[in-house]
């Protein structure tokens, strides 16, 4: 069984349907990121999918991914919801969730990129910082 991917994000159906097409400087960046952001996130899912061996009991899970990060179903957040963008993996979560607010990573976590600063930065910085 495979989920369906359709070559149009659900932002472009839903200007297609009932809502008018960005307008300022700012709407249109968030709609570029946002079509850049499910238009990558189905193409790797489809090689999620595509990968030999996979088990049929992953198919839930893709269909959850597929639903927040390429059908962008239930994304928006509350009004009164506090946002804390952090570039760094090590913030702790618990500290964000402390004080009310919602914890967005700003970076992809990826612990590779700062293998080679590794040697030159101490062992317990960030791996952005290590990564520059």
């Amino acid at each position: 069984m495979s989920l369906i991917y359709n070559k149009k994000t659900n932002q472009e159906n839903n200007h297609e349907s009932n809502t008018k097409p960005p307008t300022t400087m700012e709407e249109r960046q968030r709609q570029r990121f946002v079509d850049k952001a499910t238009k990558v996130s189905a193409k790797y899912l489809r090689r999620l999918e595509e990968l030999n061996g996979a088990p049929e009991t992953m198919q839930p899970f893709f269909k959850v991914l597929k639903d927040i990060y390429v059908d962008m179903k239930n994304v928006e957040k509350p009004a009164d919801t506090k946002i804390v963008g952090t570039y760094c993996v090590m913030v702790p979560d618990e500290l964000i969730y402390a004080v009310g607010a919602q914890p967005v990573k700003l970076c992809s976590g990826s612990y590779t990129a700062f293998a080679i600063g590794d040697d030159l930065v101490p062992r317990d910085a960030c791996p952005l910082i290590k990564a520059v």
